[in-house]
């Protein structure tokens, strides 16, 4: 009798150690695939504005994108030039999806992006954790990913990545907000 009313039981611990290593681990906290975002939109990277700016060829229309979440030293700033040609070497030229959240008050889609085909990434995360981009708390409340980008920057700070390296470097926002 007591062996039928632990039987619920050990059936929902075997399926939590079969199926939890999907859910729950760490390297999918850190590792969102495209595949999870079914209503991702896809298109080519046709032009690198800055690290946190670029223009997608969506469907035959150009469509310029801001990445959620992430904001990246100004192409003025010390990094910035460096971010600039980190983003076009990951995107430019290659196919993405795009996740978009939200359009920003300057008509730009904020988005999350990723690379597509056998080197898939995570755009905003890999910039943050490159050190070449900070997490922009203030912007990144609807993005899906948010924990991977807030991840990522911690690991570029214990890493002393790009601007983690220098102590003095000055946050995009109050970079713009002085100039």
């Amino acid at each position: 009798m007591k062996v039928l009313k632990l039987l619920p039981l050990l059936v929902l611990l075997i399926a939590i150690a079969g199926f939890g290593k999907q859910f729950f681990s760490k390297s999918n906290a850190t590792s969102p695939r495209i595949r999870d975002f079914p209503q991702s939109k896809h298109g080519t990277v046709v032009k690198v504005a800055d690290g946190d700016t670029l223009t997608i060829d969506l469907e035959g229309k150009e469509t310029r994108i801001r990445l959620c979440g992430i904001d990246a030293p100004e192409k003025s700033q010390q990094f910035g030039q460096e971010s600039k040609a980190l983003l076009q070497k990951l995107t430019l030229g290659k196919e993405v999806a795009v996740m978009p959240i939200d359009t920003d008050r300057y008509g730009r889609t904020v988005a999350e992006v990723f690379t597509v085909g056998a080197s898939e990434h995570y755009v905003n995360g890999d910039m943050v954790q490159a050190g070449l981009a900070y997490h922009y708390d203030r912007y990144s409340k609807d993005c899906i990913n948010r924990d991977v980008i807030i991840t990522a920057e911690g690991i570029a700070r214990e890493q002393r990545a790009g601007v983690w390296a220098n102590p003095g470097s000055v946050k995009p926002w109050d970079y713009r907000r002085a100039h």
